[in-house]
C-alpha cells in the first residue's frame, strides 16, 4: 500500500490519538506474569499485541477480549514452556522482553524469531550476552548479532553487564529478574534511553516491584529476589505521547492550521513529550493545557541543537521540522536509531535529500540546514516499512511542491490505524492506493 500526499492548508479541528503501545507493553507483560486477573483497558491493538498476546499464552496466561477490553489472569506459579516457536514479528521490545522471560521461566530450549527487520537490523546480541552471563544459554542461530535466538534457561538471579544504549534490554531484564529467586545485580553501560527505563521501573512499582537504582544513575540495578507481582487490576492504556508530535507536526506546518489533541496526559512519564520543549525554542506555537495540546502553524522556525536520547523515537519529527525551519539543526546522541524497524537515520537523510534539504549524515545524528522549507518538492520515498517513516512524511508532504508518495503505508496500523482518515477530517490532501 502507498500513501499519497499533496499540499495541503487549513488542517483544524481535535484529534483523537491511539493509546500508547509504550505503557501497553509493560502493562500486557506484567499483568500476564502475576498471579490474579487485571483489565487493561482500550490498549492500542495492532499485530505487534496480537503477537505480544499470544506469547503470553504460551507461557500460561489465560488472556480474553472483551469488547474493547482484554482481561488477563497471569500465569503466577503456573508456568507452561511454550510448544511453537515465539514470532515476535516486527516488535523490537518484543524480542528483548521474551528473550528474557524465556531464560528466567523455562528450563527447556525456546525459539525466538521475527520479520525481516528483526532478523537484520534489531540487535538480539544484548540479550544472548546476559542471558549466558546469567547462567543461562544463548545463541543466535546465524551467529551473527541478530534473531532467531534460542535460549535455555533456568536463570534465577545473579550478575550481569549490558550495553544500555538501548534501554529495552534493561526494561526486559528488570522485568524478568523481578521473577528470580535469588537477588540479581545489572550493571549497564554506554546508558542511553533512562527515561524508558524510569518508565519501567513505574510499573513494576505499581504491580509491587521494588527495583534499586543505585546512585540515580541508571548504571547499576539491584533486583531483590522471591519478590511477587500483584496483578494491575483495572487499568486504562494512556494516550500515546510517541505519536502525538507527529500530528503537532502538522500544526506547526501547515498554513492556516491549529490541531488539538485531546484527553492526553501532559504529566505522563512517556519521554517523547520531552520533545514539546525543543519544538517550542524552534519557535513552534504550542499551547499545553491541563488534558490537550494544541499546535498552530509556525512559520519562523529555526535550527537548535538538541540532544535527542531522552526522546529518541522523536527522531523523525525533529528532522522534519528542522527542514523547514532557518539555519542550522543538529540532532545528535541518537546513534540507536540505526536499529530501529530500519536505519532511521541513513533513511530519513535520504529521504530529506529526495525533498531537496541538504542534509549531513553523521554516525548519531544529523544536521540539517534548512531554508525554511521553500524550495521543498514532493518525492516518492521508500519508508523501509517503517511507521514513523510514513507519518511523519507525510507531514512533509503536505508542504511539498507537488506529489509526494510514500512506500508501505499498511505499517500504520502499528500506531495509528485512523492516521489517514482523521488527517482527512481536518482538511489534508491525502489518500491510501
Amino acid at each position: 500500500m502507498k500513501l499519497v500526499v499533496k499540499k495541503s492548508k487549513n488542517l483544524r479541528g481535535f484529534i483523537d490519538i491511539p493509546p500508547a503501545k509504550s505503557h501497553g507493553w509493560r502493562i500486557l507483560f506484567l499483568s500476564g506474569l502475576a498471579k490474579g486477573k487485571s483489565e487493561i483497558v482500550r490498549p492500542k491493538e495492532s499485530s505487534d499485541w496480537f503477537r505480544a498476546v499470544e506469547g503470553i499464552r504460551q507461557f500460561g496466561a489465560k488472556i480474553q477480549k472483551i469488547g474493547k477490553n482484554w482481561l488477563v489472569e497471569g500465569i503466577g506459579k503456573h508456568i507452561k514452556v511454550p510448544d511453537n516457536v515465539i514470532d515476535c514479528g516486527n516488535s523490537g521490545p518484543l524480542l528483548r522482553y521474551f528473550g528474557i522471560l524465556a531464560a528466567v521461566l523455562s528450563d527447556k530450549y525456546i525459539v525466538i524469531t521475527g520479520d525481516e527487520s528483526l532478523r537484520h537490523n534489531r540487535l538480539a546480541k544484548p540479550v544472548v550476552d546476559a542471558v549466558n552471563q546469567l547462567g543461562g544459554w544463548s545463541v543466535c542461530t546465524k551467529e551473527d548479532t541478530h534473531a532467531p535466538i534460542i535460549i535455555k534457561g533456568k536463570v534465577d538471579g545473579g550478575r550481569c553487564t549490558v550495553d544500555g544504549a538501548e534501554s529495552q534490554i534493561v526494561s526486559a531484564l528488570l522485568m524478568g529478574c523481578s521473577l528470580c529467586k535469588n537477588d540479581t545485580e545489572i550493571f549497564v553501560t554506554n546508558v542511553g534511553e533512562k527515561s524508558w527505563v524510569k518508565l519501567t521501573i513505574s510499573w513494576l512499582k505499581k504491580a509491587g516491584i521494588n527495583i534499586e537504582n543505585i546512585n540515580g544513575r541508571y548504571d547499576h540495578y539491584f533486583v531483590k529476589g522471591s519478590q511477587r507481582l500483584k496483578p494491575l487490576g483495572k487499568v486504562v492504556v494512556p494516550v500515546d505521547w510517541q505519536t502525538a508530535p507527529t500530528v503537532l507536526l502538522g500544526g506547526i506546518l501547515i498554513p492556516g492550521s491549529k490541531i488539538t489533541i485531546k484527553n492526553i496526559d501532559n504529566q505522563d512519564v512517556c519521554p517523547d513529550r520531552l520533545v514539546v520543549p525543543f519544538l517550542q525554542k524552534m519557535g513552534a506555537n504550542i499551547k499545553v493545557e491541563n488534558s490537550s495540546i494544541t499546535a498552530c502553524y509556525s512559520p519562523n522556525l529555526k535550527g537548535i541543537k538538541v540532544d535527542a536520547n531522552d526522546f529518541t523515537d522523536q527522531f523523525v519529527p525533529l528532522a522534519i521540522a528542522a527542514a523547514f525551519a532557518q539555519g542550522e539543526t543538529l540532532i545528535y546522541n541518537n546513534e540507536i536509531q540505526r536499529h530501529k524497524e530500519c536505519d532511521r537515520i541513513s533513511a530519513v537523510a535520504r529521504s530529506l535529500n529526495q525533498m531537496g534539504v541538504d542534509v549531513v549524515e553523521k554516525k548519531d545524528g544529523l544536521i540539517i540546514n534548512g531554508n525554511g522549507g521553500t524550495d521543498l518538492k514532493g518525492a516518492e520515498i521508500n519508508c523501509q516499512k517503517d511507521h514513523r517513516m510514513v507519518m511523519n512524511f507525510a507531514m512533509a508532504g503536505m508542504r511539498a511542491k507537488g506529489k509526494t508518495i510514500l512506500s508501505d503505508a499498511e505499517t500504520l496500523e502499528k500506531s495509528f490505524n485512523g492516521f489517514c482518515d482523521q488527517l482527512k477530517i481536518l482538511g489534508a490532501n491525502i489518500w491510501i492506493t
